[in-house]
């Protein structure tokens, strides 16, 4: 189920869209575990469920790049989190790497986030055990991350076990 996944991310890197039929035809599964599986990718913003089907996040900047080489990334993101002991506080930079390392730690450890990225902090919110510290500073919409002096001063504030740029 998990390599049909990413096979499926992987088929959005190509395609903006994608139908439910069209999966379960390559896949050689039923509807109904398509479904299953495009409602997961979804759940964690990989995709965009529509009637049908599914599409890409293309309109959203860095969801979209978690599309792209999403294997490898989710590797480079459990290694990293391996890095990690619970208790800890880290600082995580913005990235769809970064993004995947923050969600990985949220799941598996009692741990401080810090970010400048407001990407991940809307894309782990939802996980009951994760600390965010958010940093403010000006706002950069493209990337969703806030930079200049008030975010260099924030930063100040605080001392970090690890740092993932």
């Amino acid at each position: 189920m998990i390599e049909r996944r990413m096979q499926i991310i992987n088929d959005f890197s190509t395609n903006d869209r994608i139908s439910v039929a069209d999966l379960a035809e390559k896949y050689h599964v039923s509807q109904v575990t398509i479904r299953n599986d495009l409602k997961a990718l979804q759940n964690d913003n990989l995709i965009k469920r529509i009637h049908g089907g599914a599409s890409s996040t293309s309109n959203e900047f860095i969801s979209a790049r978690l599309n792209v080489n999403y294997e490898i990334k989710l590797r480079i993101a459990e290694r990293a989190a391996q890095m990690v002991s619970s208790g800890e506080t880290v600082f995580i930079e913005s990235g769809s790497t970064n993004a995947l390392l923050a969600k990985k730690l949220s799941e598996t450890k009692d741990v401080t986030i810090i970010t400048n990225s407001c990407f991940i902090a809307n894309f782990i919110r939802e996980i009951p055990r994760v600390n965010i510290v958010l940093l403010g500073g000006n706002y950069q919409p493209s990337s969703e991350v806030c930079v200049g002096p008030l975010t260099c001063q924030s930063m100040q504030s605080f001392f970090v076990d690890k740092l993932f740029i």
